[in-house]
């Protein structure tokens, strides 16, 4: 997006008589912020305001809804599969000049489960999807016959990091503006648990900002959350997860926001990864 827009004030003629053609392929038609995940999942911004269509992203260029599958960069074209799905027409696409943009996906293929039951921050509607997965299940709970088990009402955050904070707070605090509307709540509080594999949370700050880190952690505990350290989710099932320390929470729900993963396009080379698992690239980006 960046990128576009610079080569657009480089170029604007250019683009606009079509000498100079961009094509944006993407399996979404649309760019969702993910700097306000959490207020969307507290309730305080609608989904649909965190998001811009491309086509007003990248005014001018040919947006193709696909997805990427390969690159051969001696003949220069990207394979590409049609379809939100990527299950419609595959056919190559030619380039003169390539730039990848995938970012990261959230690392949860090494908990068992994790992709199965539980939900994550960045994948598409990710976070929309769990917030309506908690109010479904606050609904559930609402119309059962006998009191619902404390599980059925509690919720399991992943990973302490500055996502996992924010969005632990974010949860408290929907379910803390849905008691008035819960008659449910009333009887059974609900519970929020934030698992933590280090032995404090927010260790991006520390030590430089122990004060603050500090701060933060007192506020999430004051608004509710329960905060496990040196506690890592070992594998999700439908209505538990097991830790660690060789403890089961029964619950309703599991966010993910246990760190990013790498997304591979095959056809760039393997010796232009880092073993940090960064790519290589020069002082331009180039690879």
């Amino acid at each position: 997006m960046f990128a576009y827009r610079r080569l657009r004030r480089r170029l604007p003629q250019q683009i606009a008589r079509g000498s100079v053609q961009v094509t944006v392929v993407s399996p979404l038609l649309s760019h969702a912020f993910h700097g306000w995940t959490g207020e969307v999942l507290a309730g305080l911004i609608p989904a649909a305001h965190s998001e811009t269509p491309l086509r007003a992203l990248f005014p001018g260029a040919r947006i193709l809804c696909a997805r990427a599958v390969s690159v051969c960069r001696s003949s220069r074209r990207v394979r590409v599969q049609t379809g939100r799905d990527g299950r419609g027409e595959t056919y190559d696409l030619p380039y003169d000049h390539l730039l990848v943009g995938f970012g990261a996906s959230d690392a949860s293929e090494g908990v068992p489960g994790l992709q199965q039951f539980g939900h994550d921050v960045r994948s598409a509607g990710g976070i929309s999807a769990f917030r309506d997965h908690v109010l479904d299940s606050l609904e559930r709970a609402e119309r059962a016959s006998t009191p619902p088990s404390q599980g059925a009402l509690t919720f399991v955050v992943a990973g302490g990091g500055f996502t996992g904070v924010e969005h632990a707070a974010a949860l408290a605090e929907l379910l803390r503006a849905a008691r008035s509307r819960y008659g449910v709540l009333r009887h059974t509080v609900p519970r929020v648990v934030l698992a933590h594999s280090g032995n404090a949370l927010l260790p991006d700050l520390r030590p430089r900002f122990d004060r603050l880190a500090n701060y933060a952690t007192r506020q999430l505990t004051n608004a509710g959350v329960e905060v496990l350290l040196n506690t890592r989710l070992e594998s999700v099932e439908a209505d538990h997860v097991s830790l660690s320390d060789d403890t089961q929470i029964d619950c309703a729900g599991v966010l993910s926001t246990i760190g990013t993963g790498r997304v591979v396009l095959p056809g760039l080379p393997d010796t232009s990864v880092a073993p940090c698992g960064r790519i290589r690239t020069t002082n331009t980006l180039r690879v």
